[in-house]
């Protein structure tokens, strides 16, 4: 109705129905074997607002069903590929507002299409992350719909080596570029020109190329030093409980740091790693020995097979194996052993650090009455020192000397001190040293083992 300057006129108008029907997704993607829902919308004549019109749409179908089927409106994808899918409506008014005066509302069936985009789809991939710089072989991609030739996208600073490809699988070589970011990058595939309706991420992570040194004694502070790279401005050590890390120094390819070994520790390879923490990524992992020490051996190093010679003294002075004077003035006979402390490996390592080296004596005998046997000893070793010298000495201070036959026999046993902690070495030695019908001598046996 309309009024103007009180005249009025009245007329009538006639809602047709929907108007102009489309597809409401366009084009439709379905990953391959999988299923998606289509709907059809159009304008409400009466209102000029939006509509969903697809319970109006009983028949469904594509233009080539090896591609894709329709249930209905559900849309199934069979193969990769591009088809299109189609909706015929039943037979109902279509059309804009009519005046009441005009003719009907028009009755129509009226079809709407909309392309289908089969797409091949990824269920996972394996390994998921790999170091920088460096090539993960044997990358295993899993999913459906990849074809014969599928093609994998793994950004610019990964490089894709194929092994085999199959409709459910592709394996590839991933070389990762020195210059690619730290982080997850995503991976897609291409078939037949579609890409996959999803993506997954290949990590790349820091990588740790060594230790320096790769062991060290339970229950010292080691020194070591972190190669690597990606390890980013402000990285941090992951280590195994038991063992706690401190940064000295950092930069993207080296960490200088102190691994302080509990003697909870029980020895053995502790995995370490490293952790960009920019970017929340782990390094692959780089064992670090924990030594627990066993023995001592006699060194390949000095002397023959750890042993001295045998020196006699009238006044004279004691010297060690690294030619220092330890005694002066001093009548008897000695004789310096080089030993090394080995681990629990087979074969033996040698160990340095820094510990108290304990000697024991049992089993003491002399020909000297009132001579007793010695007392423990406790010898500190510092991680400098790379031969154990222990010096047997059988003497007096000139001008007083020992009795022509004045010798003693004894058993000598180890153990190692470290954090508070004892470790009992198997090795007894049998020390026979003294004067034997006036000719000094030392005899040093290993009895056990």
């Amino acid at each position: 109705m309309d009024k103007t300057f009180g005249h009025a006129t009245y007329g009538c108008m006639i809602c047709c129905g929907p108007n102009n029907p489309w597809m409401m997704y366009d084009p439709l993607p379905i990953a391959i074997s999988d299923f998606e829902n289509q709907d059809v919308q159009a304008i409400n004549s009466c209102s000029n607002r939006l509509t969903t019109v697809t319970s109006d749409f009983p028949s469904w179908w594509t233009d080539n069903s090896s591609i894709a089927t329709a249930t209905g409106r559900q849309i199934n994808g069979v193969a990769v590929g591009t088809t299109n899918h189609n909706a015929q409506s039943q037979l109902m008014y279509w059309g804009d507002k009519e005046d009441s005066g005009g003719g009907d509302c028009p009755l129509d069936r009226p079809v709407v299409s909309a392309p289908t985009n089969v797409t091949p789809h990824i269920d996972s991939i394996s390994p998921a992350q790999g170091p920088i710089g460096q090539t993960t072989n044997g990358v295993t991609i899993s999913g459906r719909g990849f074809g014969a030739s599928p093609t994998v996208n793994a950004g610019p600073n990964i490089t894709v080596t194929y092994r085999s490809k199959t409709d459910t699988q592709i394996v590839a070589n991933f070389a990762v570029s020195s210059s690619a970011a730290i982080g997850a990058q995503p991976v897609t595939v291409t078939t037949s020109g579609q890409n996959s309706d999803n993506s997954v991420n290949f990590t790349v992570g820091p990588r740790l190329d060594g230790i320096s040194p790769p062991e060290g004694l339970v229950g010292n502070s080691v020194l070591v030093s972190l190669s690597g790279k990606g390890f980013g401005t402000n990285p941090t050590i992951i280590a195994p409980s038991g063992t706690t890390p401190s940064i000295q120094s950092s930069s993207d390819t080296q960490i200088t740091a102190t691994l302080t070994v509990s003697t909870s520790v029980s020895g053995g390879n502790q995995a370490i790693q490293v952790k960009n923490t920019q970017a929340n990524v782990t390094s692959n992992s780089f064992n670090f020995f924990v030594q627990i020490p066993t023995t001592l051996v006699r060194s390949p190093d000095y002397g023959v097979n750890g042993l001295g010679p045998v020196n006699v003294l009238t006044n004279g002075n004691v010297v060690d194996i690294n030619g220092q004077t330890v005694q002066s003035g001093v009548c008897g006979v000695y004789e310096n052993i080089g030993y090394q402390l080995v681990d629990q490996r087979q074969p033996a390592q040698y160990i340095y650090g820094d510990y108290t080296l304990h000697e024991h004596f049992s089993n003491y005998s002399s020909t000297v009455q009132g001579q007793q046997v010695p007392p423990d000893q406790n010898n500190v070793i510092q991680i400098s020192q790379t031969i154990l010298d222990d010096i047997q000495l059988y003497g007096k201070f000139s001008p007083s000397c020992p009795g022509a036959n004045d010798h003693e026999q004894f058993d000598q046993s180890y153990s190692l001190i470290v954090a508070g902690s004892t470790y009992p070495l198997t090795m007894v030695n049998t020390v026979s040293r003294g004067f034997f019908s006036g000719n000094g001598n030392v005899a040093i046996t290993i009895k056990v083992p």
